[in-house]
């Protein structure tokens, strides 16, 4: 997913608490268990 980094980055520069708490856990893990998994199908 191309936009993956830029929308964490803007997500965690809101004024948000959920997006405080998230800063923290990142901080936590040095960003090693932050995953996306993306699906993409053809139907």
């Amino acid at each position: 997913m191309k936009c993956f980094n830029k929308a964490w980055e803007n997500w965690l520069a809101t004024d948000n608490t959920y997006a405080k708490e998230n800063i923290e856990l990142l901080k936590a893990d040095k960003g090693k268990f932050l995953n996306l998994i993306g699906i993409k199908c053809k139907i």
